[in-house]
């Protein structure tokens, strides 16, 4: 139970993903009613630089570029509106979180947030 009001309809999952320390991308993966949507999926291109490995800077790059689609702030930017995520999940730790709700907060939004943490503990 993750003590939410409603059952979520729409599950935004994020990952920054690093290789050689050089190649920095982040990953959006997204469950809507049940099922996973693979046309929704969406990879963003660290543009920081890409020598530079710094996993929460990447983070917040990737919220706040997906975050400017939500609908009140692409309408006043222009942009494309995306669905609006009823749950939203980040790979990481309480660092991870607290740097999601950071931007979230910046943004002023309403959205709750909680904190999914991958892998195997020893």
């Amino acid at each position: 139970d993750l003590g939410l009001p409603k059952i979520p309809r729409r599950i935004e999952c994020y990952d920054i993903s690093n290789l050689n320390h050089q190649l920095t991308t982040g990953s959006m993966v997204v469950w809507q009613n049940g099922k996973n949507e693979p046309s929704e999926y969406r990879r963003f291109r660290i543009k920081h630089k890409r020598n530079e490995r710094d996993d929460l800077r990447s983070l917040t790059e990737v919220l706040s570029r997906r975050l400017k689609h939500l609908p009140r702030l692409a309408k006043q930017e222009g942009r494309k509106k995306w669905s609006i995520p009823d749950l939203i999940m980040i790979d990481g730790g309480i660092t991870q979180f607290n740097t999601a709700l950071r931007i979230l907060n910046k943004l002023k939004t309403k959205y709750r947030i909680r904190n999914l943490e991958l892998g195997i503990k020893n």
